[in-house]
């Protein structure tokens, strides 16, 4: 028993030490100013999280352990730093998608998320009308507004799928009131 405690002991330091996160950021300045950006983390039965990147130190060889960054929000934050690092005042052409894989079936799982866009200088800014200013809250923002739009369908939804309310019959008024009515009109 005591050999197979020794043996996951060495394998979780084996997975914390090489398989430990990693976060970066690339720029390419060949014919438009393009970013990628990419975190990842290892994950213990697919939910515990063993090691991600830093989305503070990108590029570099540290990682966080048992935490979970491997977040759009990070993301989005180590794009405005490469944005600010190039003197970008937006992004136009915004993408993000992940990618799982899978090492001993389900015991081992790498959780990557990549998040690219082009940048947009000021000189470019004047020729293009439409360009994004990204930061977390106004990713955030966008998602809660859709939120409140598809939590409005649903209710208008449940309002037309009920019957028909019954009108109400108003109460016979009591001879008490129907004296005052009529001490008022003379």
């Amino acid at each position: 028993m005591r050999s197979y405690s020794l043996i996951l002991a060495t394998f979780g330091i084996f997975a914390m030490l090489f398989f430990g996160g990693c976060s970066t950021i690339r720029i390419c300045k060949e014919e438009k100013l393009m970013v990628e950006v990419q975190n990842s983390g290892w994950y213990l039965l697919n939910f515990i999280p063993l090691g991600s990147g830093d989305p503070h130190k990108p590029n570099s060889t540290s990682c966080n352990l048992f935490r979970n960054t491997v977040t759009l929000d990070n993301n989005i934050d180590m794009l405005n730093y490469a944005m600010h690092q190039e003197g970008a005042v937006g992004v136009r052409h915004l993408t993000t998608y992940t990618n799982d894989e899978y090492v001993f079936i389900v015991l081992l799982k790498r959780h990557s998320m990549h998040t690219s866009a082009e940048l947009v200088t000021p000189e470019l800014a004047k020729e293009v009308p439409n360009i994004l200013r990204v930061d977390s809250r106004t990713i955030r923002d966008a998602k809660q507004e859709e939120e409140e739009k598809i939590e409005e369908e649903l209710k208008a939804l449940e309002e037309a799928s009920k019957p028909p309310k019954k009108p109400r019959q108003s109460p016979k008024p009591s001879t008490k009131n129907l004296n005052k009515i009529k001490l008022l009109e003379f």
